[in-house]
């Protein structure tokens, strides 16, 4: 009697592991069923983009991002005033601009224009309304944009809050179809806001079309002129 309770539990023990393999063996072919393969080809050259070189390949999921990249001449560097000690910082940052732009396929000249209007490089910055960081990002954002990269939420660590924001505002030039305005228009007002100007009918309003040529403006200077 006790052999057969004994045989008895260990073959409900061996179908319950062999349910549970199976299951997860199920389990991980639909994973890789439906995990995104490999760009094929060469990386994409966000930085060759934006220097207006052809020759740079551009993945199918770019493509809005390569058009929206090509060099406008209506866009003048000014010279901005830098002081010795954002000079500084500046350089400083630029391991981590480069990576970002890298990572999510963005000019790093534009990433340094984006923070130059944002924060002026200080990594400790602070809005009134809460945004944080170099980039500026409000704390809803940034959490929700952490979970998407696979990073801790770091508002005054330059490697998150650059990564971070850059990777938001790729995500703005892919929402608004590649359009560089709408996608800066929607970074410095929210997504929202820039969809019902659209679905209205309605003009940029002039402070977004200050914020858009500030960015582009210093932009165009990190480019004529690399940290």
């Amino acid at each position: 009697m006790v052999k057969r309770s004994w045989l008895a539990r260990a073959s409900r023990g061996i179908g319950v592991l062999f349910g549970c393999a199976l299951a997860c063996g199920c389990v991980a072919q639909a994973a890789v069923q439906h995990a995104p393969g490999p760009i094929d080809g060469p990386l994409y050259d966000a930085a060759a983009e934006w220097y207006g070189d052809q020759r740079a390949p551009s993945p199918p999921r770019y493509a809005a991002r390569r058009h929206a990249f090509a060099v406008d001449p209506r866009w003048t560097a000014q010279p901005l005033e830098l002081s010795t000690d954002q000079l500084g910082r500046i350089r400083s940052l630029q391991p981590f601009v480069h990576a970002a732009a890298h990572a999510h396929a963005v000019p790093a000249d534009l990433v340094n224009g984006i923070i130059w209007v944002e924060s002026r490089f200080q990594i400790n910055a602070r809005g009134r309304k809460g945004p944080r960081g170099l980039m500026q990002l409000m704390p809803r954002t940034a959490r929700e944009v952490a979970c998407a990269i696979g990073m801790r939420y770091r508002p005054y660590d330059p490697r998150f809050n650059i990564n971070a924001g850059t990777y938001y505002f790729a995500r703005m030039v892919e929402r608004f179809a590649g359009d560089l305005d709408l996608a800066l228009a929607a970074y410095n007002i929210g997504p929202g806001t820039v969809a019902s100007w659209l679905r209205d009918s309605q003009p940029l309003p002039v402070y977004s079309r200050a914020y858009i040529d500030n960015v582009f403006n210093a932009a165009r200077f990190f480019r004529a002129s690399p940290p």
